[in-house]
C-alpha cells in the first residue's frame, strides 16, 4: 500500500561536500484511467505534489484543474490511481507547477499565462494571486514551469529556458538568488526535494532530433559566492516510456520520485506516471 509520505522539509539540511552520487532506476509506469477535460477528453497534467497530511498525491492541469490522487505503490510498483477529488480553480488559471508548504494555505502554483503564482487550500479556494519576480527571465512561448517551497526563502521559482546564460537561475520571493550550471538547450519542467536536502530539477534537453530527461542536484547551502553552485545531473532511463517528451512534474517521497506524462500534445497519448527510485552512494 502506500508507503509514509515524505514531510515537506522544514528547512532543508546542509549536505556535506562533496554530495553523494546519485543514480536513478526506473521502477514502473502505469496509464492514469480518468475521465479527461474538454472535447478532446485530457487531463494535461503538469506537475505533482505528496501532501504530507495525508499522503494523497495532488495535481495541477493546463486547464485550471486541481486534482486530488491516491496513488496506490506496492513493492515499487505502481497498482492503482484514484481520484479522491477535481476542482476547477477561478479564473481557469494555466497551472504548470505545484508545491507544497506547511499550514493552513498549503498548495502554491504558477499561472504561466499570466506570469503569477497562486496561493491554494485545501478545497481548492484561490485565496491569493502574486506576481512573478520581474528578474525571472523569460523567453518567447516559455515561461515558469518549476517552483518549490523553502522555509527560509520561500517560494523558489526558475524559468523554463536559461537563455544564453548557459546556467539556471533560481530566484525567491525573497530576493535570493542562485545559479547552476544547464546542459546546452535544457529546458526546466519541475523542481522537487531529495530527502537529504538536494534541489532536484527535471530538466529536458532536444538534441539531434533526439529527447532527454536529466535530473539535475544542488546543495543550496553549498553554493558559493555570486551564488554560483555546484551541481551533478544524471540521465533519467525513460527513453521506452510513452509520451517521453511530454513527461513532466515531479514530487518525491524518501528516495521515490514520481513523473506525469501531459497528454495535451498533437498526436493521441494517455496521461502516465512514472516511478523513479534516486540510489546515493554505493549500492
Amino acid at each position: 500500500m502506500l508507503a509514509a509520505a515524505l514531510a515537506l522539509p522544514a528547512a532543508p539540511p546542509v549536505v556535506a561536500a562533496p554530495p553523494a552520487p546519485l543514480q536513478v532506476l526506473l521502477l514502473d509506469s502505469l496509464a492514469v484511467d480518468l475521465p479527461g477535460h474538454g472535447r478532446r477528453n485530457r487531463l494535461e497534467l503538469s506537475d505533482l505534489a505528496w501532501d504530507p497530511a495525508s499522503g494523497d498525491v495532488w495535481a495541477v492541469s493546463d486547464r485550471g484543474w486541481l486534482h486530488r490522487l491516491q496513488v496506490e505503490i506496492e513493492h515499487g510498483r505502481l497498482v492503482a490511481v484514484q481520484e479522491l477529488s477535481r476542482v476547477l480553480l477561478d479564473g481557469r488559471p494555466n497551472l504548470e507547477a505545484l508545491a507544497l508548504r506547511p499550514g493552513a494555505v498549503p498548495l502554491l502554483a504558477i499561472d504561466e499565462e499570466r506570469r503569477l503564482w497562486l496561493e491554494i487550500d485545501r478545497v481548492g479556494k484561490v485565496v491569493a494571486w502574486h506576481a512573478l519576480p520581474q528578474a525571472l527571465p523569460t523567453h518567447a512561448g516559455h515561461s515558469v514551469e518549476a517552483m518549490a517551497w523553502h522555509q527560509r526563502h520561500g517560494v523558489l521559482l526558475v524559468a523554463q529556458k536559461s537563455g544564453s546564460t548557459g546556467e539556471h537561475r533560481i530566484l525567491t520571493t525573497t530576493g535570493a538568488d542562485w545559479r547552476l550550471p544547464a546542459l546546452p538547450g535544457a529546458q526546466v519542467r519541475a523542481m522537487g526535494w531529495m530527502a537529504d536536502g538536494r534541489l532536484l530539477l527535471l530538466e529536458q534537453r532536444r538534441a539531434d532530433g533526439q529527447v532527454s530527461f536529466h535530473l539535475r542536484a544542488t546543495s543550496l547551502e553549498g553554493c558559493g559566492i555570486g551564488g554560483r553552485c555546484d551541481s551533478s545531473d544524471v540521465a533519467l532511463p525513460v527513453s521506452g516510456t510513452a509520451a517521453v517528451d511530454h513527461l513532466e512534474g515531479l514530487a518525491c517521497r524518501g528516495t521515490q520520485c514520481l513523473l506525469v506524462t501531459d497528454d495535451g500534445g498533437a498526436a493521441p497519448a494517455r496521461t502516465r506516471l512514472v516511478l523513479l527510485e534516486l540510489v546515493t552512494g554505493a549500492r
